[in-house]
């Protein structure tokens, strides 16, 4: 049954680095990616790869990672 089959769910993430205003609004020039290099990001577009041995727990891994990303604020 492809119910019991391992999943994988690939998400492309876009890495843009701003300088945080006062506000705490981002400013709206980003860092570059020579910049970024310099740090050892060597690409603005990185792929996630989410794993599970089936699909409700490929997707049950997907949702934690989204929150693992989006609480790190």
């Amino acid at each position: 049954m492809a119910g019991d089959a391992p999943y994988k769910a690939i998400v492309t993430m876009d890495i843009a680095i701003h300088e945080v205003l006062k506000t705490g609004e981002c400013a709206g020039d980003k860092m570059s990616l020579e910049e970024m290099s310099r740090y050892g990001i060597k690409s603005e577009k990185v792929p996630v790869v989410v794993k599970g041995n089936n699909k409700y727990e490929c997707v049950k891994n997907l949702i934690n990672k989204i929150k693992e990303f989006h609480d790190g604020q």
